[in-house]
């Protein structure tokens, strides 16, 4: 007897669910489905079979367009990561040449507006232990314990005590306080009071003149240009003055921007979860047999694929959460849409 032959005496014998998958079978293989499976069905069948195949159609025809859907959302998360890492290495590549300009660039001031900045530093006041700290930071090495710190900055306090105590160092005493003039001090030292500029280490002190305006121009233009990059509020002195400038941009856009791909990341992973679930749901229905064609069960695969690739370039650790209920009924009404409509037609 030819296998045929077998087969139709096979088929009277069949259950629903054994219709439903050779069925199934068929439609992976991508051939046609043997008529015998359903000529020889008994009326008692026909519902189960039905729906059966309502699931079938509900798997593959409407998960397969919703993944191709959410392959495309995450390949947008994976574009807003790669804007992210863009900007990140920009901001890098911008901080590093805003830092050489920094420490290069002299500001250009008249000799006497330089001279009115040190009359005004001359008579600042400051705290013993201030400058005790700043003199410490000059001589300590850079492998001082903690211990070797405090140390070093009580020894340069008690120098400063001793200078005052020998009228060397004026001071004002401020309620319990002790301030030392900054300019005593620094003819204690023998040092000329030091003033620094807006932006920039140095000044570079000129007559007034043409070539000094010819120098402030470039040196402002300059600056804008530093304070106009990705680094621009992230450079010395700048973070005080001027701090809504470029952390707007800087800041804001990158943490939008990762906080955009990690949310999204997390909510993507919950639909796949739930369409995961749905689909084992079926397979259970079905006694194990996956009831996702090859084509579908790729777009699946894929789709994970892309969010454990997105997850492990992030660059930090992301918690990624199971769906909720409310996620996994929304994918599940997706496949028993064809079951509602089957109800209807019956």
């Amino acid at each position: 007897m030819t296998r045929k032959g077998r087969l139709d005496r096979l088929y009277p014998g069949l259950t629903a669910r054994e219709r439903a998958l050779l069925v199934l079978e068929a439609w992976k293989e991508g051939g046609e489905e043997d008529l015998q499976v359903r000529n020889t069905m008994p009326n008692s069948q026909v519902e189960e079979f039905n729906r059966y195949i309502a699931l079938m159609n509900g798997c593959n025809q409407h998960l397969g367009p919703y993944l191709l859907l959410l392959s495309a959302l995450v390949e947008q998360l994976s574009l807003k990561l790669g804007w992210l890492k863009t900007i990140q290495l920009w901001t890098i590549n911008s901080e590093t040449l805003a830092m050489a300009a920094f420490r290069a660039a002299r500001e250009p001031i008249t000799k006497s507006a330089y001279r009115r900045l040190v009359d005004k530093e001359r008579e600042r006041e400051v705290p013993v232990r201030e400058l005790a700290e700043m003199l410490t930071e000059r001589s300590i090495p850079d492998d001082a314990t903690e211990r070797d710190w405090k140390q070093a900055v009580a020894k340069k306090a008690k120098d400063i005590e001793k200078a005052v105590q020998s009228g060397t160092v004026a001071t004002h005493r401020r309620g319990r306080r002790l301030l030392v003039n900054t300019g005593s001090f620094y003819d204690w030292l023998g040092e000329t009071v030091p003033v620094y500029p807006d932006w920039g280490l140095e000044h570079e002190v000129l007559p007034n003149g043409e070539d000094f305006e010819t120098l402030k121009e470039r040196f402002d233009g300059l600056k804008d240009a530093v304070r106009d990059s990705p680094a621009g509020a992230e450079l010395p002195f700048e973070a005080e003055r001027e701090p809504e400038r470029m952390e707007r941009f800087s800041r804001d856009v990158r943490e939008a921007l990762s906080e955009a791909t990690r949310d999204g990341l997390v909510g993507k992973w919950r639909e796949l979860l739930a369409v995961e679930a749905v689909v084992a749901e079926t397979t259970e229905e079905f006694g194990g047999e996956d009831p996702l064609i090859p084509e579908v069960r790729s777009f699946l695969v894929g789709v994970r694929a892309q969010l454990e690739d997105l997850r492990s370039s992030f660059g930090e650790e992301i918690e990624l959460a199971e769906p909720d209920d409310e996620v996994v009924d929304r994918v599940r009404s997706l496949v028993e849409r064809e079951l509602t409509d089957l109800r209807v037609m019956l």
